[in-house]
């Protein structure tokens, strides 16, 4: 008996659509659509957790890719964090072998699908500012010194 090979299944986060539609459409939705169509090109199970409001033109599929709408508060300031919020509670749930975080803002919930062993993967657009990069490193790292002792303690692999 052979072992079939299955789909290797992403979802990502952070985007506020994909595909974009004119004035939603900014540097993070044409990286993630160029990479999520890609990817289901070359196999895998793509789906994009959009955020609820935003203009896709209705679809629910885009070149192979799966559409999600999740909960968003569409107050300013509040659509980011929420979306992201939702959709990283979704993806902790759901059946994906890695979570595909984008942006800064998004990437602070990535310790929701963490918690329930989830892999995931952070993509920085830009060119972050000192205050992006200390936030980034007090959520991830935290405590440098307890973190550095923890990890050489075990070993550690980076991709």
């Amino acid at each position: 008996m052979t072992k079939t090979k299955s789909k290797l299944k992403i979802v990502m986060v952070g985007q506020k659509t994909m595909p974009a539609i004119d004035s939603s459409r900014g540097g993070v939705e044409v990286v993630v659509e160029e990479i999520a169509t890609r990817m289901a090109e070359y196999g895998a199970e793509v789906t994009c957790f959009n955020r609820r409001g935003c203009d896709n033109g209705g679809l629910s599929e885009y070149k192979g890719v799966k559409l999600i709408n999740v909960l968003t508060i569409r107050k300013k300031g509040l659509a980011a964090a929420s979306s992201s919020f939702f959709a990283s509670i979704k993806a902790a749930f759901g059946r994906f072998d890695v979570i595909h975080f984008h942006a800064e803002g998004p990437c602070a919930m990535m310790w929701i699908p963490k918690l329930f062993g989830k892999k995931c993967v952070c993509t920085i657009h830009g060119h972050p500012t000192k205050e992006q990069v200390k936030l980034i490193l007090e959520v991830f790292i935290g405590n440098l010194p307890e973190y550095l002792k923890n990890s050489l303690a075990r070993a550690v692999t980076v991709a």
